[in-house]
């Protein structure tokens, strides 16, 4: 008898928990193919289902936005400081581009009165270090991970140095990226008047039901005059070791513009306990003696945003390119506008190209990545597949006038649920170094024909269609 008795009560059980996480679902007006991908997990697997649903596809945003709504006159108040000492003059074309980024997003136009772009670790590491090693004031570093190895383990004594010499020292990582970094590791740091701290903390992080907010920007400001803006993390893999080489972009920018990476990083240190105040001495004033002026603007995004930024930058930038696209991206999982905009840019005339590595750094991935292949080549995309060591570099250029570069995969996570942050350079210079860059890396690439894909095995096709339905969860 209790057995039946047990078995009733578990089939209600769970028609509760089911109804309460379809209504859940459909009430918080989610994207329909995320809707209906979890609908389909809870429904497919009524045990782990609801434990993956519980941990993992929440949606918290209304909790956190509280968080950062306070911190909304904090925000304000660096503004002030972001405005150049110069009118910023770019092309026609894309001006309603930057004045709605201005508009809605809060960083304004600037000039960089000075840019360095390095496409591999060991000039960037090298680069950093000489800048960190001449600061004076202050030190802001924000990284998704910084590991503890050789690399790692170098600038935090590089950092320990200046901060036991007086200099201002902030290191902002993220906390669910360093889950295999012991506390011990900055302890010196700590020792010598370093501030450490771990953006969007969680408690056991590996079973959090927050780990989709992740801070995922790369930047660095060194006395308020100087900053950096990529992809790169501190860690070995990321400079060159036995010959293979971590392709990956960081652009060292002076001038104006710093003060937008400047209020970036302060803006997210403003949510973790050593919240500090806004001083003039973060914004220093820049000399305009430069005889080159390159019109920049950073553009940061996160999941509490209104609206994605970077996902909306790169449709108006594909809606509106006339004669090229060039894109580098570990992760390929382009969101329907964005699929939609490199098609019809493809099918009338737009020469697009698309590198992505041989082998992302998981099968999943691979298997995710490879789904969207056949989208691209029938619409008359080139498709490039690197195989000079693992490609990491996020990077957009259209026409050869404007390009993007940072921290932003092409995929849902970037787009919907990590904080980024990429700069946007309206130059056809650096358009065009980047553009160089690309059709450097095509020589260590495999060019994929629609026909050759066309013809891979079944079993093939079915991992990656079995893939793209969970593709707005990866």
């Amino acid at each position: 008898m209790w057995q039946e008795v047990l078995f009733w009560v578990s089939v209600v059980v769970y028609l509760l928990l089911l109804i309460n996480t379809v209504l859940v679902l459909v009430l918080e007006n989610r994207q329909p193919a995320k809707t209906v991908v979890w609908l389909f997990i809870v429904w497919l697997l009524p045990i782990i289902g609801f434990i993956l649903f519980y941990f993992f596809g929440q949606d918290f945003r209304r909790e956190w936005k509280l968080r950062h709504n306070a911190a909304k006159t904090y925000r304000a108040f660096v503004q002030q400081y972001l405005h150049g000492s110069k009118p910023v003059e770019i092309s026609q074309k894309y001006a309603p581009l930057a004045t709605a980024l201005e508009s809605h997003y809060g960083m304004p136009l600037q000039y960089a009165k000075e840019t360095k772009l390095f496409d591999n670790g060991d000039d960037f590491f090298k680069a950093l270090l000489h800048d960190i090693s001449l600061a004076r004031h202050h030190i802001h570093i924000e990284t998704y991970l910084i590991e503890d190895d050789s690399v790692g383990r170098m600038f935090i004594d590089a950092l320990t140095e200046k901060a036991s010499n007086g200099i201002e020292v902030r290191l902002l990582y993220d906390d669910v990226g360093n889950w295999n970094v012991s506390e011990s590791f900055y302890k010196k740091l700590k020792a010598a008047g370093g501030i450490v701290e771990a953006s969007q903390p969680v408690r056991f992080p590996r079973l959090t039901r927050k780990v989709n907010y992740r801070n995922h920007r790369k930047i660095a400001i060194v006395d308020g005059l100087v900053g950096y803006i990529g992809g790169m993390n501190f860690a070995e893999r990321y400079a060159s070791r036995n010959g293979e080489l971590w392709n990956d972009l960081h652009l060292r920018l002076c001038g104006d513009i710093v003060a937008s990476l400047q209020s970036v990083f302060l803006w997210d240190w403003s949510l973790t306990p050593h919240r500090t105040d806004i001083r003039q001495d973060y914004f220093p004033a820049t000399e305009d003696n430069a005889s080159v002026h390159l019109p920049c603007q950073i553009m940061s995004s996160s999941p509490f945003s209104d609206c994605p930024s970077i996902l909306f930058l790169q449709t108006w930038l594909f809606h509106n390119a006339k004669r090229c696209i060039y894109i580098q991206t570990p992760y390929f999982l382009p969101s329907d506008s964005i699929l939609q905009a490199l098609q019809t840019a493809a099918f009338t005339g737009v020469d697009i190209r698309i590198m992505v590595p041989m082998t992302p750094d998981s099968r999943v991935m691979k298997w995710a990545n490879e789904s969207y292949f056949t989208d691209v080549l029938k619409a008359g995309v080139k498709l490039y597949r690197y195989q000079g060591g693992f490609l990491h570099t996020k990077m957009v250029m259209v026409d050869n006038e404007i390009a993007s570069v940072g921290s932003s995969n092409m995929d849902f996570r970037s787009y919907e649920n990590n904080f980024e942050a990429n700069a946007i350079v309206y130059d056809k210079g650096m358009a065009e170094k980047l553009c160089q860059k690309f059709e450097n890396d095509m020589q260590a690439c495999e060019q994929l024909s629609l026909d050759t894909w066309q013809d891979r095995p079944v079993w093939h096709r079915l991992k990656e269609s079995t893939v793209r339905i969970f593709s707005p969860l990866l």
